[in-house]
């Protein structure tokens, strides 16, 4: 695994999530993680991801492990194209993905690791795309997924909550695209809990986000 020396050329982080991003994620706190959940896979390109934003890695695990296990899949939506396609996402398969999608208008599905589903994260003007990467690469999901959706909204909702609140907001976002009555939303609950485990599990040395796990 190749840890990143710093945050990403070109990119600075929000101010608020820079100043405490204490240091990197640490071979042991991959490890940790390895052995705690042996089935998840793509870990490596989310601690790419976590140590070239500043995003605490223990929160992007718990959504990366309610989503999909960090397997490169389509999701199961119903009604969404190529909902339980039985292959990895793979460049060829994505072209008829975003064909049905954007040509044919057929409901959306998630996509890769971290489940991207919202059509504008697919295709348009702030579309994973626009960024330069890649949708059917499980790496360049895994950015996206941190850098654009997760690390803004949590930013944002840190301005007016406390931390765990503000990671239930932004779960509840990320699933949904709203953050009403995220404090009793099922996904967002399970998610904090899931957070919750994984600082215990892998600790949280890479943020000064220090939580009251019993809370």
């Amino acid at each position: 695994m190749v840890i990143l020396a710093g945050y990403l050329t070109g990119y600075a982080p929000p101010v608020d999530i820079a100043e405490e991003h204490h240091g990197m994620i640490t071979q042991a706190q991959f490890d940790k993680a390895k052995a705690f959940r042996p089935g998840m896979v793509n870990l490596d390109h989310l601690v790419s991801a976590c140590n070239a934003t500043g995003f605490p890695w223990f929160l992007a695990l718990a959504i990366l492990e309610k989503e999909s296990m960090g397997r490169n899949v389509y999701g199961h939506d119903v009604g969404g194209a190529l909902a339980g396609f039985n292959s990895d996402v793979t460049e060829s398969n994505y072209e008829v993905f975003r064909w049905l999608v954007d040509v044919k208008k057929m409901k959306s599905n998630g996509v890769g690791p971290m489940q991207l589903t919202y059509t504008g994260f697919l295709v348009g003007p702030v579309s994973i795309a626009s960024k330069g990467l890649k949708p059917w690469l499980a790496a360049d999901t895994i950015m996206y997924a941190v850098r654009d959706v997760l690390l803004p909204q949590f930013v944002v909702s840190r301005r007016t909550l406390a931390d765990q609140q503000a990671f239930t907001a932004t779960a509840r976002a990320y699933n949904t695209g709203s953050t009403t009555a995220a404090g009793t939303d099922p996904y967002a609950v399970d998610a904090l809990a899931k957070a919750k485990v994984w600082a215990t599990t892998v600790g949280t040395t890479d943020t000064l986000i220090k939580w009251d796990v019993t809370a």
